[in-house]
């Protein structure tokens, strides 16, 4: 993996940041806070997001910044030939995320989970065998030499991926201890299978007692059956004949209620014949007397039309009366509002000469205002010049003759008498004049006074003035709508005396009309009882003939009804006997009903029976099954123990196959980087005699010795190695070429002559790593390495970075 460039956009302290990576040693330089550290941190965020952030997403975007900005970092690197670029983005005032993965150009993935689950596939390794493998902080340098001989292996074992056998163990006894419980819980389960096979033989007896049972029921079922057929048989006979007899009967009933229906209507038509016959010497009196209707309503007719005239002319006189007395009122009020319009006029002139006044006062008063402000700016200038005079005085009495003269600089030493009086006199001078200003200032507040006062009473009599004419205007108004409707009214009271004019006099007569109305109702009630008669007599012939055809019809009825009567005589129908029939039938249904209950009782037993037997089956076969479980659960588990121990035994045998490589890896460094002045270093293992396992010991001069007998520098340098070691084991264990390495602030307790060395040491790592990262604030290194990058920080907090 080989890096390209980045590019940084509201990231941390970055605005906009832009950088190339070239190869070999770079130097990464700046103050402290000023964000070298941030620029490395930033390779690691675009590649895994979140969980490479030291802190939360809201703090990773640019303090200030605005919400519609984005934050975004692109990485560009080459891997295996091809070319890749990491784009991650925070969007939004919500920080949105968003990244994606493009290869050669093209777009292969998008999303935050599918970026980071391909860079994670790509490279073979997660976050933190990535921080593992190519970042090395100061704080881990001396991880093995700080922490207790009992903490060396475990942190060892993380940083070199071996932990993830602990992690595999732990999920195999996890199996382990699932697989006891599973064999504790199928124990529980577990039947006796002797009792379930007693159990089924007592309920396969059982179960044949019940078949025996239902067999001598059902028998029992169809004997009753049989018989209760021949029983229904007889009451289906039964109930034949009692079908007939009702028939009968009922035939009989209705005809003898036709027989009294039609007595009566004999009964009825002979009245209505009596009556009709009696009624023609009335229907004769009534024709006689009805010849005179015509001539009656007629007459009646005439007096209404009379009626509706005068009653027409009685309310056109009223109407005239009212319009009469409603024009006589307009015409007094046209009148009044006349003379109105003659105060109007004079009140429109008053109103004018107000509103000139008004204005020759407002000329004044402005006019005032402007020599007040005059006779004000003069007061203050006036003031000044006392204030300004009265200070100088006071001046040069505070310090004497040795007062400096303001204009010549010069001190006033003898002048300074004939100064001090002539400056008393001025102040005197400009009393008398700021007295007359403030009297000629008085006179003219009160001289305005009085003209706001003028002022204000002309105002008040123009809007007294405009609400009266307001009233006046109101008048005129109505003097001008009384006009119109005056003509209105006229009019209609043309109309009305020429309507009244062709009504013309009228002779009517109350009484006569009265007794016309009441002769009219008289005889048209008698109208209709002569028509109701003549239609009743027209009815006479056809009433008579059918009384021929109800007489008729009796005698027949009559007859039939006989018939029936001698055919009831001659059944032989008893109800008696078709009572006990029934009776016999529910007794026998009763009896067929309770076999039922009895086999449907039967039959429940046998399903009991029967599901009870299927539940000792199927507990008799899942006790065989989990003989059978039990049988391979105890298998499992002795393959999973005998897992347990092959893996502690590769865990053993991989740590102690690491610690020779780590030595000798870390032993080139080292002896590289000192120049060959000491003999040998290596890790001591679990059997070493004299010092802890993974103690970092150093050859000098034949003797063997502890880290910690060495100086701080020698002990840094030490530790440097081994963490070089550490990344170059990681990385090759993934399975993918990496060709850079970060370290950051490695120079802390080094001399410059060590420092020199270091630099000389990691040149000569070129050929194993091709990208070599030094983070540091120390400037003395510029001259000692390829490339340099300088991180520099803006007034306004924020960082640029510089390639050099």
């Amino acid at each position: 993996m080989y890096l390209q460039s980045i590019q940084l956009e509201n990231y941390r302290r970055f605005k906009f940041a832009q950088a190339e990576f070239p190869d070999g040693v770079v130097g990464i330089i700046g103050n402290n806070g000023a964000g070298k550290s941030t620029l490395m941190e930033a390779i690691a965020w675009v590649l895994y997001g979140t969980e490479a952030a030291r802190t939360g997403k809201n703090e990773i975007k640019r303090l200030n910044s605005k919400p519609q900005e984005i934050c975004r970092v692109i990485l560009d690197f080459e891997l295996q030939g091809e070319n890749y670029r990491v784009v991650r983005e925070l969007k939004g005032a919500s920080s949105q995320q968003d990244s994606s993965v493009l290869i050669n150009g093209k777009v292969v993935a998008r999303g935050i989970t599918a970026v980071t689950d391909l860079i994670e596939k790509t490279l073979n390794m997660d976050y933190r065998d990535f921080i593992t493998s190519f970042y090395a902080p100061q704080k881990e340098l001396n991880v093995l030499s700080d922490y207790p001989p009992s903490k060396r292996k475990e942190i060892l074992a993380r940083m070199l991926n071996i932990e993830k056998i602990d992690s595999a163990l732990k999920g195999l006894r996890a199996d382990i201890r699932g697989t006891d419980l599973k064999l504790e819980v199928t124990e529980v389960h577990m039947k006796d299978i002797n009792e379930l096979d007693s159990k089924k033989k007592e309920l396969q007896e059982e179960l044949k007692k019940v078949f025996q049972k239902i067999d001598e029921e059902e028998k029992s079922y169809q004997a009753e059956e049989t018989n209760l057929k021949h029983i229904e048989n007889e009451l289906k006979k039964k109930k034949e004949e009692s079908e007939v007899f009702n028939k009968y009967k009922s035939e009989l009933s209705v005809k003898e209620a036709l027989s009294a229906e039609l007595a009566t209507q004999i009964t009825k038509s002979n009245n209505e014949i009596e009556t009709l016959e009696s009624q023609s010497l009335e229907l004769d009196k009534l024709e006689v007397e009805v010849k005179s209707y015509p001539q009656i309503k007629e007459g009646f007719l005439i007096y209404e039309g009379l009626k509706h005239k005068a009653e027409q002319k009685k309310t056109i006189i009223i109407q005239i009366e009212n319009l009469l007395q409603s024009i006589d009122f307009d015409k007094k009020r046209i009148e009044a509002l006349g003379k109105d319009m003659i105060v109007l006029e004079k009140k429109s002139k008053t109103l004018e000469e107000l509103k000139k006044d008004l204005v020759e006062i407002g000329q004044h008063l402005e006019k005032t205002r402007s020599e007040f402000m005059r006779v004000q700016s003069a007061y203050k200038v006036t003031l000044e010049e006392q204030n300004k005079v009265q200070s100088q005085l006071e001046g040069i009495e505070r310090l004497g003759p040795n007062s400096v003269c303001d204009r010549c600089l010069r001190p006033l030493g003898a002048d300074y008498p004939k100064i001090k009086e002539h400056l008393a006199s001025e102040i005197k001078k400009i009393g008398t004049n700021l007295d007359s200003i403030t009297g000629e200032r008085k006179r003219i507040e009160e001289k305005g006074k009085e003209l706001r006062l003028v002022k204000n009473n002309l105002e008040e009599a123009i809007e007294r003035t405009q609400k009266e004419i307001e009233q006046f205007l109101k008048g005129k108004g109505e003097q001008e709508t009384l006009k119109k409707n005056l003509l209105d009214k006229e009019k209609n009271l043309l109309f009305l005396q020429d309507n009244l004019k062709n009504i013309g006099e009228l002779s009517y007569d109350l009484t006569v009309h009265l007794e016309l109305k009441t002769n009219l109702d008289r005889l048209e009630k008698l109208k209709e009882k002569y028509i109701a008669l003549n239609q009743e007599k027209n009815k006479l012939p056809q009433l008579k003939q059918n009384l021929t055809q109800i007489e008729s019809n009796l005698k027949n009825l009559n007859i039939e009804i006989e018939t029936y009567r001698n055919k009831i005589k001659t059944l032989s129908f008893s109800e008696e006997e078709l009572k006990t029939t029934e009776k016999k039938v529910e007794e026998q249904r009763a009896k067929i009903h309770q076999l039922e209950l009895n086999l449907k009782d039967l039959n429940h037993q046998k399903g009991i029976f029967s599901l009870e037997l299927e539940k000792i089956e199927r507990d008799i076969q899942e006790t065989l099954k989990l003989k059978e479980e039990l049988k391979s659960l105890g298998e499992d588990r002795l393959y999973l123990e005998k897992l347990d121990k092959i893996l502690v035994d590769f865990k053993t045998s991989l740590i102690s196959r690491i610690r020779p490589a780590l030595s000798t890896y870390t032993n080139e460094l080292f002896l590289e980087l000192t120049d060959g002045r000491y003999e040998k270093l290596e890790l001591t293992d679990e059997n070493d005699d004299r010092y802890p396992p993974y103690e970092i010991v150093i050859y000098d001069q034949g003797e063997r010795f502890s880290i910690e007998r060495f100086s701080g520098g020698e002990k840094d340098l030490a530790n440097l190695c081994l963490r070089l070691a550490i990344s170059q084991q990681v990385s090759q264990s993934s399975g993918v070429e990496f060709s850079f390495i970060i370290l950051d602030e490695i120079f802390g307790s080094q001399d410059a002559s060590r420092k020199e060395n270091i630099l000389k040491g990691l040149a000569k790592l070129k050929n194993r790593f091709r990208q070599i990262f030094l983070i540091t604030h120390i400037d003395d290194i510029k001259d000692s390495v390829e490339n340099l990058i300088t991180v520099l920080e803006n007034e306004d907090g924020t960082s640029q970075l510089i390639l050099q």
